[in-house]
């Protein structure tokens, strides 16, 4: 059972399949290159079919409660206050006023890989019809490769490319996630919910979405 992260990272339909060759070894060949493309496509379009047959993906029951247990750890442990928060980034976060009617649970600061300053704020929320709501902010130069929906394009926030995905573990814990790019930034809505229909689930991730 593949694990939560790939489902979730946008990062894994955007980057180049087999990645950098370890420092002192040889280049991958292309054989290998084409082998590990083959097997990212197959996975993807298994995903595909899933969601196209049964509206979600199954998972394991870690896979669909890990989200769920990162939201109790931002509430139990707090969030260091938001103005230094934000001083500290290195972008203006976009303003969630169409959030007004959920609670604020806490903030985090974070660095995507190659930053030497803080441009990634995850924020953290919790909607009393569909549960855990996080927003997941990541400033990149618009140049940066990783601005890309990637090859798993199923969807539409306003008039931009979006990924929209629902993993399902087997007690009924999900996971839905929406991610699309603006500008220079990439934004992931994910929602954890437990037994919500998922027609609805998807009407308030999408209507979240399109309020920012």
């Amino acid at each position: 059972m593949f694990k939560l992260e790939m489902v979730s990272a946008v990062v894994l339909l955007s980057t180049v399949v087999g990645g950098a060759s370890a420092a002192g070894s040889a280049a991958p060949s292309r054989t290998h290159y084409t082998t590990q493309s083959a097997d990212h496509k197959e996975l993807i379009d298994g995903w595909k079919r899933e969601l196209k047959d049964n509206g979600f993906i199954r998972v394991g029951e870690y896979d669909s409660v890990v989200s769920h247990m990162e939201a109790m750890d931002i509430k139990m442990g707090g969030s260091i206050p938001l103005k230094e928060a934000l001083s500290k980034l290195s972008f203006v976060p976009v303003s969630t006023g169409g959030f007004s009617g959920l609670e604020y649970h806490g903030h985090r600061l974070g660095r995507s890989s190659g930053s030497s300053t803080d441009n990634v704020f995850t924020r953290y929320y919790r909607s009393k019809d569909i549960g855990f709501v996080k927003l997941v902010e990541t400033s990149f130069p618009e140049w940066d490769p990783r601005l890309f929906v990637g090859d798993f394009v199923n969807s539409k926030v306003g008039n931009l490319d979006s990924l929209y995905m629902v993993v399902r573990g087997p007690t009924g814990f999900s996971i839905a996630t929406l991610s699309w790019v603006s500008g220079g930034r990439m934004f992931q809505l994910t929602v954890s919910s437990r037994e919500v229909h998922l027609d609805s689930l998807k009407t308030k991730i999408f209507n979240l979405a399109e309020s920012l």
